[in-house]
């Protein structure tokens, strides 16, 4: 596709379905339950909460449909073999320590033969509690949901950068995408901060 505008309803990022007015949102929430009732057998009393966050948990964020999951944990601790394994036996496979912060033990998964970046994927974030990645995920969710100029900001970055990863010389990337909306992410992260701050203030 090589328009100045994304007319699509879905475009595809490599194989990662782009859904320009985001994919459907019970759809989004149902995945949710689903993912996190796999990740509770697994974990047990282990987990204490489980969060929706990242863009589908903006109501209306374009974005794809993987839903990003923290696992909120009482250790501190990486996750040990029999948890790893048990979150296996349901479908989330261990990715060692996100890149973007500490403390952060990622793995993949979702539904039973569910096609990577389709809905039904899931990413989780098994943290301990009291980690800072927890409180700025979901003050960055908050603070979308609730400030227009903010989902504005948001949406247009990523359709820009969905548009430039389609039409990349080098073909569309998930990663071209993912680079371009990096700083706006973090301007907006600084201000979500903010914003729960002082919210908790008042």
């Amino acid at each position: 596709m090589k328009n100045d505008e994304l007319t699509e309803k879905v475009v595809m990022l490599g194989v990662y379905p782009f859904y320009i007015n985001q994919a459907p949102y019970d759809q989004l929430l149902d995945s949710f339950d689903r993912n996190s009732e796999r990740i509770h057998r697994a974990l047990g009393e282990e987990c204490i909460e489980l969060i929706h966050i990242g863009s589908t948990a903006i109501k209306g964020m374009p974005g794809t449909p993987i839903v990003d999951i923290i696992a909120v944990c009482r250790s501190p601790n990486e996750p040990d073999n029999s948890q790893k394994i048990l979150l296996e036996n349901e479908g989330f496979i261990y990715q060692g320590e996100a890149p973007h912060t500490t403390g952060d033990f990622w793995f993949f998964g979702g539904d039973p033969n569910c096609k990577s970046g389709t809905i039904g994927r899931a990413v989780l974030h098994v943290v301990a509690r009291g980690n800072s990645f927890i409180d700025e995920s979901t003050a960055f969710v908050n603070y979308c949901n609730e400030t227009p100029s903010a989902f504005d900001r948001y949406s247009k970055v990523k359709l820009e950068g969905a548009k430039l990863a389609v039409n990349g010389e080098e073909g569309q990337k998930l990663s071209e995408y993912k680079v371009f909306k990096s700083n706006t992410v973090n301007e907006i992260m600084n201000e979500a901060k903010n914003w729960a701050k002082y919210k908790a203030e008042s």
